[in-house]
């Protein structure tokens, strides 16, 4: 991903929130839990702040998005 210098809500003194970071994680899925599936998260430029999307590869109309607090 690339740090964003230029916009205080993308970093902090504990964080960095690089845009176009991706990674990957096998977590138990929740269309059927006895299943493993492959989530990617993924940071996003969401203007003023970061934007987060997580989508499961069981489900992947069902985006999960969010904004960081500030």
């Amino acid at each position: 991903g690339t740090v964003v210098c230029d916009r205080p809500a993308f970093y902090s003194e504990k964080y960095i929130w690089p845009v176009g970071y991706k990674s990957t994680r096998i977590y138990s899925s929740t269309k059927n839990p006895l299943t493993k599936v492959k989530y990617t998260c993924e940071i996003l430029d969401g203007g003023d702040r970061p934007l987060f999307r997580i989508t499961a590869d069981d489900m992947p109309e069902e985006i999960v998005m969010a904004t960081a607090s500030s």
